[in-house]
């Protein structure tokens, strides 16, 4: 039945869009089809087309981003290939669940996430908090998905993936633009950007505000939930180039957060400020070298009536050099770097209360990571190559960790690519799962939540067949992929209950481990420069050596999602993106409860009339097929809901 629907769906596509020329069209789908190839950086750290990636990568281009209804970063991202994408609420304010194939949960330890570049991973929850990214929709450029481990060129926590967010580079040019846009559940949000030069320092400022109430509470909760969210972010980015040769980077911003917190009656605040500095030098016609420097603060105050004292204080800071080179007629192409992070957790809520044995009252702990990695690609012959990596990691958490990537890739044909990819990548302890020692007393009824000061890293291997190929002279982009991975040393929280029923103590362990089988496949057909449909499919299933519906039955079997954007004529546009999840059973990242979530369906669309060339009024939807559902355990419903705007470039 999603077979003959997804044929109609896209048959109508090509039937009712605008046609061009049969020689112009075909021309320029094959340009736009080339220099959306060409635009990875991520899968090996460096340029290079996706045709030629060892890992399985997803690019989600500018175009799209400006035709999706998103109104948030993880919502980009919801319909790709093997992501599990959730609007869910934690108990600390973290409003976007994103993972990639599979295990989600509101803070995924073994995912990286950067932003041009620098992490954005925190090593106090080990994990991202989506909605303090300082990272504003109308500034990013596109995004890069990497499916499966990385480790080897990112380090630790890149075992189920890697999404590198970049950010639009300023412009030379004087330009200015500016949004507006309102909906319900009393969504208002609105933006600004300006590019301009002065003395050959080409800058981009720009500045959102966004307020939402809270989604609905799902019938009988245990706790009344509160998740409002009002939030001003800005960015400034600058680019010098004081010769041919030479580029330097300055990149700085910042969000400014209210948010209500489930399961708590107040409003937390999140403060969150980056600075970054990149210098790329070209050595040679086959050689250059970065350096990169990068400072993160992040304040999250969510119980600011607990003794005066802030919940966290989190500073990251980043220090890495990297060099490329080639030779043999670029046959053979080496990265090679070494980087610095030190990340400092402060918090007496978390981290100091009464000591135990094993942990201190020590209220700040500190992680240093030190690194070296090498990436080697080597062209045997012509549609044949070989790719290893291999990086050491030491920190004084997760000791000293290596991480390996190799890949056979062959190209018997043009166009058409066969990828075999072998990866280890560890996953090294949070401050927050190994350390914490939080007591919330009753009464009637206390809870406490003990960390494990003896966690080890968590070690994925990872195996995977994979195949891409362009047909319809490169009109039709075809990829499928088999994966298998072998996962040791999960983290899994469990409760223990006194004989009095007064107490609940909370403790984690590792004696988890889980075995995970997967494929994927996914078609993308593009109409010329006006648009593209697209349909994929992504198939998993774990199991797991304890039996714990939590692991095994968190990830959904089947998703199907099916789409696409195209130029209506006379000044229209639109985009439609359909969703499927089949059942699963989920539960927050500390929690040992589950909730069984019904398969559901999602629908997102967009339409927009451009009446001048410089002004675009739009309308969107999102959840457009159901009042509301849940989607992850946290006493919420995710609702209908509807906005329309305008948008302004000068």
């Amino acid at each position: 039945m999603w077979t003959v629907a997804l044929v109609i769906f896209i048959e109508g596509i090509l039937l009712f869009s605008p046609s061009l020329p049969a020689q112009a069209a075909g021309e320029e789908a094959i340009q736009f089809f080339e220099e959306e190839a060409q635009v990875s950086i991520t899968a090996s750290r460096r340029p290079q087309p996706v045709q030629e990636a060892p890992v399985a990568i997803d690019v989600i281009t500018q175009e799209e981003i400006r035709a999706s209804a998103a109104t948030n970063i993880w919502d980009l991202m919801r319909f790709r290939v093997g992501m599990d994408v959730m609007d869910g609420r934690s108990a600390d304010g973290n409003r976007g669940i994103v993972t990639i194939r599979g295990f989600p949960q509101e803070y995924v330890n073994n995912m990286q996430v950067l932003v041009d570049g620098r992490s954005v991973y925190t090593g106090y929850e080990g994990g991202v908090v989506w909605p303090q990214l300082p990272v504003q929709i109308q500034d990013i450029d596109r995004i890069e998905i990497v499916r499966g481990p990385n480790a080897a060129l990112y380090g630790s926590n890149a075992g189920l993936g890697v999404i590198n967010i970049i950010t639009k580079k300023p412009e030379a040019k004087t330009a200015v633009s500016a949004y507006g846009q309102g909906g319900n559940l009393e969504t208002r949000m609105g933006g600004a950007a300006a590019d301009f030069s002065v003395g050959g320092l080409a800058s981009r400022l720009s500045y959102s505000y966004w307020h939402e109430a809270g989604f609905p509470n799902a019938p009988n909760p245990l706790f009344p939930a509160k998740d409002d969210l009002t939030a001003n972010l800005f960015n400034y980015r600058g680019l010098l180039s004081p010769s041919d040769s030479t580029k330097i980077e300055l990149l700085g911003g910042g969000a400014l957060n209210r948010q209500g917190i489930t399961y708590a009656d107040q409003n937390g605040k999140f403060h969150d400020y980056f600075g970054m500095a990149k210098l790329q030098q070209t050595l040679g016609g086959n050689s250059s070298i970065e350096f990169m420097v990068a400072r993160h603060n992040y304040t999250q105050d969510i119980f600011p009536n607990i003794d005066g004292h802030e919940k966290l204080l989190y500073t990251q800071d980043d220090a890495e050099m990297l060099h490329r080179i080639s030779w043999w007629n670029d046959r053979l192409k080496t990265t090679w770097g070494a980087n610095y992070r030190n990340s400092v957790s402060q918090s007496e809520q978390t981290f100091s209360s009464a000591p135990r044995q094993g942990i201190t009252a020590d209220s700040t702990q500190k992680i240093p990571y030190r690194r070296i990695f090498l990436h080697q690609s080597i062209d045997v012959i012509d549609g044949l190559t070989l790719v290893g990596a291999a990086s050491v990691e030491h920190s004084n958490l997760g000791g000293t960790e290596p991480a390996y990537q190799s890949a056979i890739i062959l190209t018997p044909v043009k166009n058409h690519t066969f990828r075999l990819t072998y990866s280890l990548s560890p996953t090294i302890p949070n401050s927050y799962d190994s350390h914490a020692n939080v007591q919330y007393a009753g009464p009637p009824f206390s809870v406490f939540l003990h960390g494990n000061p003896n966690q080890v890293s968590q070690i994925l291997k990872s195996y995977e067949a994979g195949y891409r190929g362009a047909y319809l002279d490169k009109k039709l982009d075809v990829e499928t992929n088999l994966f298998f991975m072998d996962i040791k040393h999960i983290v899994y929280y469990y409760g223990v209950i006194d004989p009095f029923f007064t107490e609940l103590t909370i403790l984690n362990n590792q004696d988890e481990a889980a075995i995970v089988r997967g494929a994927e496949a996914k078609l993308t057909y593009r109409i010329g420069h006006t648009g593209s449909v697209y349909t994929n499919y992504t198939f998993e299933t774990i199991s797991d050596r304890l039996g714990d519906d939590r692991i095994n039955k968190s990830t959904p079997h089947h998703k199907v999602n099916f789409g696409g954007q195209a130029s209506l004529g006379e000044g229209f546009s639109g985009s439609v993106n359909v969703g499927f999840k089949s059942r699963y059973a989920i539960s927050s990242a500390d929690s040992f409860q589950t909730v069984a979530v019904k398969s559901y369906w999602r629908l997102d669309a967009r339409l927009a009339y451009r009446p001048i060339q410089h002004m675009e009024i739009f309308v969107a939807g999102k959840n457009l097929l159901d009042s509301r559902h849940i989607e992850f355990q946290d006493a919420l419903e995710v609702p209908r809901t509807y906005y329309g705007g305008m948008s302004l470039q000068f």
